[in-house]
């Protein structure tokens, strides 16, 4: 291969809660191959595995039931512009399938992700990120027959290290869905 690469193994627990209760807890496994094909870019290959819970099934548990399993592989380059690596671009595809016990929530969805990363001030750096995810349900048993959502955000972020380990970050996320 004789190429810089690593690869990553995660896993991860999520809680959340709505308005102080459980809403739905997450357990998920991911795996990710980082490498430089070319000195200019970076490619990260990954693929992430989860079950989710949710504490509330619904009145019709086989139509509304969120439980069930995701998968999530996913393709991202990163094509730098300068030796320092911290001005490059980011594009990015991913594809989703949840597997859901309740038959409204089967669904695959298609994303991609354009981005740009860029120094700011001193240390400080910015990112301006827009993703575009087809989210498409084709079992859902309402009318229409058929659900199908887009989901675009738009993310702005400076970043400021404050140690090796350590980052200080504020960002603005804009998310519009149909």
């Amino acid at each position: 291969w004789g190429k810089p690469s690593f690869l990553n193994l995660r896993d991860g627990v999520t809680v959340t809660y709505l308005k102080n209760k459980l809403y739905v807890g997450s357990n998920s496994l991911s795996l990710a191959l980082i490498t430089n094909l070319k000195p200019w870019s970076r490619t990260t290959l990954s693929y992430r595995w989860s079950v989710n819970e949710y504490e509330n099934n619904g009145t019709d548990p086989d139509r509304r039931s969120r439980d069930g399993f995701v998968s999530y592989p996913s393709l991202t380059n990163h094509f730098y512009f300068n030796s320092k690596k911290n001005l490059y671009l980011i594009a990015g595809y991913d594809f989703e399938r949840q597997d859901t016990s309740g038959s409204n929530y089967i669904r695959n969805a298609h994303g991609a992700q354009l981005g740009f990363h860029f120094p700011f001030l001193a240390k400080i750096e910015g990112e301006v990120d827009f993703r575009f995810r087809d989210l498409n349900y084709n079992q859902y048993a309402a009318t229409p027959p058929k659900r199908r959502d887009d989901i675009f955000t738009l993310t702005v972020l400076i970043r400021r290290p404050l140690t090796s380990y350590l980052d200080l970050e504020g960002s603005y996320v804009f998310e519009d869905s149909r």
